[in-house]
């Protein structure tokens, strides 16, 4: 069938279908249009929304090719609990956006889909809170794979997509309490990965790739993140820019052309670095990088038997106190961290040689540490 701006209600299922928008929509769903199956339709227009989809919910919009040439294709302006899978969405304009309204759209699931934007838009832009997506493919010619615009809490789960751009950011955040794992980000000539006022985030298994600049970049308070198994490089592999207190955790790589890390312009503070090997920092006056590795310590009695209870306390190379961990029946501490060094404005200062007391009553041992040349000690 071919049909023209299509205005759907409620309780449709519209499948098989070629609908033309030419300079207008497609597709239109009011606001009462809930419980519509769309299904393997081919859905195109000219220089218009392809589909616009009006504070609707509970939409299944599975296995449709949609086009515009200039416009954009999936548009959510509110709406909740839609689900789309294995779409393809091709335009010059946003592939799939979910606009910043009064009622955003939240709780849509998107499930392998491909959004392609030829323009200078995105391939997906999300302002709303609990959305899950899942082995999408998102690519933007000159704006961002993926825009994510989020300031309150938002908590969004990205798992197994890939987003790219040629001349922008493959990934962009702006928001806080996300979860991302085993993503892929890169861009040609821009950041692999922005995060902007982006707090409490946590990134795990994330390749980062950036052709020509930062890797990652960090900027304007963006802090308490946790990134864990994360690879990211570039000309910089990651970049601070008033960005504190993120912590990367048993990283796949960090590196990068010029430096691997990098503090720009404006200062930033306890930024560490545990179990991540990476050769080289470059550092603005006062920035803050903290380096830290795994310690476990064993300790036995002089028949090699396991001690239970032993205290082990470590001292750096200033007699500071830096943890104080006891054995456990196998005769192990818990595994600890460690630090390195603590890097200031481009000044290291080393803090070993730590001096490691062990003692069990009146049994005693000490012995000297340098985390620097053994970094982990399991």
């Amino acid at each position: 069938h071919q049909l023209f701006n299509a205005t759907y209600f409620a309780n449709n299922l519209i499948i098989n279908n070629t609908l033309i928008g030419d300079s207008g929509y497609a597709i239109y769903f009011l606001t009462s249009a809930t419980n519509n199956r769309i299904e393997y339709n081919n859905l195109s227009t000219i220089s218009d929304y392809a589909v616009y989809i009006n504070n609707v919910g509970d939409i299944n919009f599975t296995g449709n090719i949609v086009t515009s040439v200039s416009g954009y294709g999936l548009v959510f302006s509110g709406g909740f609990n839609n689900t789309l899978i294995d779409n393809v969405v091709t335009t010059g304009g946003t592939g799939i956006y979910f606009l910043d309204s009064t009622n955003p759209a939240s709780g849509n699931l998107l499930i392998n889909n491909t959004a392609n934007s030829t323009g200078s838009n995105d391939g997906i832009w999300i302002r709303s809170n609990y959305n899950v997506l899942i082995n999408n493919t998102c690519i933007s010619n000159s704006g961002s794979g993926i825009s994510m615009h989020t300031n309150s809490p938002s908590y969004n789960n990205l798992t197994g997509n890939t987003a790219t751009s040629n001349s922008d950011y493959g990934f962009q955040l702006n928001g806080n309490y996300n979860i991302f794992n085993n993503n892929t980000f890169q861009s040609g000539s821009s950041y692999g990965l922005s995060m902007v006022e982006s707090q409490n985030n946590t990134i795990n298994n994330v390749t980062v790739t950036s052709g020509s600049t930062y890797g990652s970049y960090f900027y304007l308070s963006s802090e308490g993140n946790l990134f864990t198994n994360f690879n990211s490089s570039g000309s910089y592999g990651v970049a601070f820019r008033d960005a504190s207190n993120n912590l990367f955790q048993d990283c796949v790589g960090i590196s990068g052309s010029t430096a691997d890390v990098l503090t720009t312009i404006q200062v930033s503070l306890n930024n560490t670095f545990l179990n991540c090997s990476y050769d080289d920092e470059s550092m603005m006056a006062g920035a803050e990088v903290i380096r830290k590795w795994y310690y476990q310590a064993y300790v036995n009695d002089s028949s090699g038997l396991n001690v239970s209870g032993a205290d082990v306390i470590a001292y750096n190379v200033t007699s500071d106190l830096i943890f104080n961990v006891s054995t456990n029946s196998s005769g192990w501490t818990n595994r600890t961290d460690i630090i390195d060094y603590v890097n200031v404005g481009g000044t290291r200062s080393y803090y070993s040689n730590y001096s490691m007391n062990s003692t069990n009553g009146s049994d005693s041992d000490i012995h000297g540490y340098n985390v620097t040349l053994e970094e982990n000690n399991l």
